[in-house]
This record gives C-alpha cells, sequence and structure tokens, in this order.
C-alpha cells in the first residue's frame, strides 16, 4: 500500500475536472504539495517502495522498463485517475546517442521534481516536417534543475538533457496521453524519427506474421 504519497494523490484528485486539462493547474497542485512535503519525502518514497515490494510483489517489476538514459519506475497508476505516478533513475553513463540528448517532445504532459542528484534542461521551440522527417529547432534557453527544483512540459513542447548527474532520481506526474507519438530530432542532422509504444503497435505485428504466413504458405 502506498502512504507517503498519498495526500499527493488526493491532492491531484481533488483538482475539478474541468481543470484537469491544463496542466498549469496540476504543476500549481504538485508544487504546493512539494513545498509542504519536501523534507523527509526521499525517506517516504523508500517506504513506499518498500511497502509496494510486501504487499504486491512484482508489481513494481511489471511496470518498470529500461531506456537509453534511465529505468523508469511506475509507483501510482489508477486507470480510474487523469494521471500516473513514476520515478525516472538516471543512468551513471555517457548520454552519447540517448534519447535524452535528442531534441524530443512527449506523449503526455508532465511536471516532475528531482529527488537527487541534477540535469541541465534546454527548451526549443520547433518547426517538424512530417513524413519529410525533417525539423529545424530553436533554442530557447536551459537551466541546470538541481535536488528540490521542480519543472513543467507540456506534451507538445521540445526539449533535451545533454547532461545529468550520478544517482540522480526524479519524481513525475504524468498526464494520459494527449497524442499517439512523440518526436525525436537529431541535433546535429536534424533528421526526425517518430515514436509509438509498443503495445500500440500490435495489430501490425499480427498484420505483419500474416503477411510472412501466406507468402510461406505452400501452394
Amino acid at each position: 500500500m502506498v502512504t507517503s504519497l498519498s495526500s499527493l494523490v488526493n491532492a491531484l484528485r481533488a483538482v475539478p475536472d474541468e481543470a484537469r486539462h491544463d496542466w498549469g493547474e496540476v504543476y500549481a497542485r504538485f508544487s504546493t504539495w512539494l513545498a509542504g512535503n519536501r523534507v523527509g519525502l526521499n525517506e517516504g518514497i523508500l517506504l513506499d517502495v518498500v511497502n509496494l515490494r510486501g504487499s504486491s510483489p512484482g508489481l513494481l517489476e511489471a511496470g518498470a522498463r529500461e531506456t537509453s538514459s534511465h529505468f523508469v519506475w511506475r509507483l501510482i497508476d489508477d486507470p480510474a485517475d487523469y494521471f500516473s505516478i513514476w520515478i525516472n533513475e538516471y543512468k551513471d553513463e555517457a548520454l552519447v546517442g540517448a534519447y535524452v540528448d535528442s531534441i524530443h517532445n512527449h506523449r503526455y504532459d508532465f511536471c516532475t521534481t528531482i529527488l537527487n542528484g541534477w540535469y541541465s534542461h534546454e527548451c526549443y521551440g520547433v518547426n517538424l516536417a512530417w513524413p519529410d522527417r525533417r525539423a529545424s529547432a530553436t533554442f530557447q534557453g536551459a537551466r541546470r534543475v538541481s535536488t528540490g527544483d521542480s519543472l513543467m512540459l507540456l506534451a507538445h513542447e521540445f526539449h533535451r538533457i545533454p547532461e545529468f548527474g550520478n544517482d540522480t532520481l526524479t519524481l513525475l506526474v504524468k498526464s494520459r496521453e494527449r497524442q499517439p507519438w512523440s518526436f525525436s530530432i537529431n541535433p546535429a542532422s536534424g533528421v526526425v524519427n517518430r515514436h509509438v509504444p509498443a503495445d500500440a503497435r500490435l495489430s501490425l505485428l499480427e498484420a505483419k506474421l500474416t503477411l510472412i504466413t501466406e507468402r510461406v504458405a505452400p501452394a
């Protein structure tokens, strides 16, 4: 059972239905919660993790995934809610070629706070041409986000994390999907890639398997 984050869940659920698509309102509630819970927050989250492992074996592992730059841990994800809560555990490795080192957006809005460590956060304005797979990106500013800092990013906004410190952990509150895919842009070449969740491609996998089966079927 999750305990220390229950007050955050309650604060987010208290956002009126008509305001839940306005992530600025959600971020305001998140920021207020942080201000009152910063002391002891990491210890409380550790307790949540221990409790979840004890009460629901395998739940954290089932919701976890690895990216090229960090491990993603799902803490709270009730389908009835308009949000979910996660931890990003950044790797103590070089970023060259990692997704976060590209200029990219996300399928969801989110707000986040740094539990430990730091990262450099760059913002970009993007003029994207799809399916030509080309884009131009204009640098709009950067800041170093450190332990205790927070920020918000909307699904249509592009950013980049070119470097981060060892042992960096972040707590995120994500919206439900705002769009079916996201984009990443190679900063050097301007080449664009589109990304969709693997489970959204299941029907495409079935279609490919059907096609392959038909090709090899005996006459």
